[in-house]
This record gives structure tokens, sequence and C-alpha cells, in this order.
């Protein structure tokens, strides 16, 4: 019955919304990274960078934690200057998903690269096949995973946001807590 609290729920449905949309779009830019990362060994014949356990750490041990943070981040400071949404839009929309793909290209791009590179400053020629336990395709592959869980770390920054620098946004602990925490995954496993 109180106008303050309208206005609340408003701000509070908004937020919500907002962060949703933030773990939609991290989930899915980390994931199309490690999409390609894959199906481009497969469709050009080269060693796996990333096998099922590594994926499964990546997903379990180190997506998940930014996730949760984003889910519970701060609104943003215009978040109630902005006019009603069309409630018509839906949250995949076209924009939203060639954002997400877009990013989730340039992570496997760059994993891909790093990868490469990785193994060809060990010896490896296109064409020579590399059995799972050999030293150049773990040093390679454990490359590209730390490199891919640094850059989605990165990204979950990235996905504060998609109007503001995240420089301008108040600080989040439990980011900053997932971050640090998937950092010592990463170097335990």
């Amino acid at each position: 019955d109180s106008f303050a609290s309208i206005v609340t729920a408003v701000r509070e449905g908004r937020k919500i919304y907002n962060n949703l949309k933030k773990f939609t779009w991290f989930i899915f830019s980390c994931n199309v990274g490690e999409l390609l990362t894959v199906f481009s060994a497969i469709i050009f014949q080269f060693p796996a960078p990333l096998t099922a356990a590594l994926i499964l750490a990546i997903d379990l041990g180190t997506d998940i934690f930014p996730g949760i943070a984003l889910g519970v981040d701060h609104a943003e400071p215009d978040v109630m200057e902005k006019p009603p949404r069309d409630q018509r839009v839906r949250i995949m929309n076209r924009a939203f998903v060639i954002h997400f793909l877009y990013i989730g290209l340039v992570i496997g791009a760059i994993i891909v690269g790093i990868y490469l590179w990785e193994l060809v400053s060990l010896g490896w020629q296109y064409g020579d096949h590399l059995k799972a336990f050999e030293p150049a395709h773990m040093k390679a592959a454990s490359v590209a995973f730390s490199a891919l869980v640094i850059i989605q770390l990165f990204n979950a920054f990235n996905a504060r946001s998609f109007e503001h620098s995240v420089f301008k946004l108040r600080s989040l602990w439990q980011l900053w807590a997932s971050v640090i925490s998937s950092v010592f995954l990463v170097l335990a496993i």
C-alpha cells in the first residue's frame, strides 16, 4: 500500500532480471569458447586441447562460482532511470545472442591460438599424432586449460554490465572471492 514499497519492488525486479541476463550471458559466452576450442581440434584434426575431465573441471569448478556471484550482483546505478522494458522482448534476443557468440568466438580463437603456439614451440608439426599422455600434449593442454580459466574469470567482470565500465560499478566481494577461489582451484588442478 506504500509507493515506496512499489519503487523498491520495481528496483529489485529489475536487478533480478539484469542479474539473470548477466549469468546467462556469462555461461553461454564461456561455453561457446569451450565448444569452439574442442570443435576446432576435431575439424582441423589436431590433438584435443581440452579433455572431458578438464571441461568438467572448468564448468563445475571455475564457471559456477563467478556465475553465482553475478546472480547476487548489485543493481546498476541507473537501473531506475531506464524506461520499463518491453514484455515481449525475450532475454535471448538477437543482439544478446550475437554478443555472447562474438565473445565466445574470441575466447575460443585465443585458446586455440595459445594451444597451437605451445605445441609448435614444443616441436609439434601439423599432421603429427600426439598421444594423450605425451609431455608436449600434456603441457600444451595445461597451458590451454589455465589460459581458458583466466580468460573466463576476466569475462566474469566483463559480464557485470553491458553499458557501464566495471571500474565505475560498486565492488562485488562475492565475485572477487569466486575469482580468487577459482585461481586456487586451477593451481591445485
